[in-house]
């Protein structure tokens, strides 16, 4: 029986997927491996889209602003000072709202201290029974 090396297992190699000549970019933080025909075909593009680029820069367009930009712009102002007011009146109601729940909040503080202090005197006197209870049967 034949030993295997550490470099033959079975499970890294699968047929036919690297077949071929392969050419590797290197980049900072980058390795792409392309195939050499793959490689080739992404230059064209590249260069397609440069030449793309130079065409529409060398074609200077002229800014026309018409009337009806002005226009869209001053409804779009209008919307956005109507939105702000609403949200001005929603923050307004909010904050009232708020000060009510904060007012609730303290009441029920107070409130629940006040029981706090009523159960703490309960638990005192039934203690105090309690003990004049036991040291009255302590003399028997």
């Amino acid at each position: 029986m034949e030993k295997r090396k550490k470099w033959d297992l079975s499970h890294w190699v699968t047929p036919g997927v690297f077949s071929g000549s392969y050419v590797v970019d290197e980049a900072v933080q980058r390795i792409s491996i392309v195939k050499a025909n793959e490689k080739q075909d992404e230059e064209v593009t590249e260069n397609v889209q440069e030449l793309v680029v130079n065409t529409t820069v060398e074609q200077p367009k002229e800014l026309v602003l018409e009337p009806t930009f002005e226009i869209i712009m001053r409804e779009t102002d209008e919307a956005v000072v109507e939105q702000v007011h609403k949200l001005e009146q929603e923050v307004m109601e909010l904050k009232e709202a708020l000060a009510l729940w904060e007012e609730r909040w303290e009441k029920l503080e107070g409130n629940h201290t006040k029981q706090l202090q009523y159960l703490y005197q309960v638990v005192l006197s039934l203690k105090k029974e309690w003990e004049l209870e036991r040291n009255e049967h302590r003399n028997y």
